[in-house]
């Protein structure tokens, strides 16, 4: 009967440890539970994705409590997919900042013209007047486009299962069309004015009164080259060209016909 008393006992105190420990890990398990419903595998089709998937079924809190030595080994194949996962998202990380990269020299160049056609609307001979929220609404659409500078050995994901900065989620795609869309109108907003310049600049050669034509012929030729021109506009330029080219309003009767869309 002693050693009966004494084995229950044993037993007893026994189980009184387990729950101890059981209640000890509690808070490690449900972090590891919160951890793996934060995954969001996107539009990627990954054996990551089905790991997470089995791997997740297996965390029921009530049977882990009750069971410490189950959560322990359990802990073990959460840690080595997490291992595989973290590669998986550096890499991920690391070709969509290189996209980013890509994109912020195209947007560099973009916001350049944006400047320019702003200058160029100045000039009243060329100005085509329907583009006076440009700069607002270039803007708004780049607000959000930037490159994030943590690489592999600032992003543990220990805690979150995204880097903390960028909040990337892997095989979540690089979505940017609306930029990419908005590059090309300024693009083709730069283009019509920069041709809109070279008529009228062609024509103030043509009937500049030039007597030598193949000197005319030289002066158009170089007319027709105005790529650096938007690019030293100022004020002073500004005003030299407006008094050069005449204004719409009637002291030079013909140029806002040259620059008229049926011209």
């Amino acid at each position: 009967a002693v050693y009966g008393s004494v084995d229950r006992l044993r037993t007893a105190l026994t189980r009184a440890a387990l729950r101890w420990s059981a209640v000890e890990y509690a808070a490690d398990i449900e972090k590891t539970i919160y951890y793996l419903d934060q995954i969001d595998f996107g539009r990627l089709d990954h054996g990551l994705a089905t790991e997470r998937h089995i791997l997740r079924s297996r965390f029921d809190l009530d049977t882990l409590v009750e069971s410490p030595a189950t959560w322990l080994s359990l802990r073990d194949e959460f840690e080595r997919w997490r291992q595989d996962y973290r590669r998986a998202y550096l890499e991920d990380h690391a070709d969509k900042q290189e996209h980013n990269r890509n994109l912020q020299s195209k947007i560099a160049g973009a916001t350049k013209l944006v400047t320019q056609i702003n200058l160029l609307q100045q000039i009243e001979a060329v100005s085509i007047g329907t583009v006076g929220e440009l700069g607002e609404l270039w803007e708004e659409t780049i607000r959000y486009s930037g490159v994030c500078d943590r690489d592999g050995a600032d992003i543990l994901l220990i805690d979150e299962p995204v880097c903390q900065q960028c909040h990337g989620r892997l095989g979540q795609p690089a979505n940017h069309t609306d930029i990419i869309e908005m590059i090309s109108n300024v693009e083709s907003i730069f283009d019509g004015y920069r041709d809109r310049l070279a008529v009228v600049v062609s024509r103030l050669v043509l009937e500049s009164g030039v007597p030598d034509q193949l000197s005319r012929l030289f002066q158009l030729n170089s007319a027709g080259d105005l790529s650096g021109l938007a690019n030293v506009l100022d004020d002073k330029v500004i005003s030299f060209l407006n008094d050069l080219f005449g204004r719409p309003d009637g002291s030079s009767g013909s140029v806002d016909d040259w620059t008229s869309p049926q011209s």
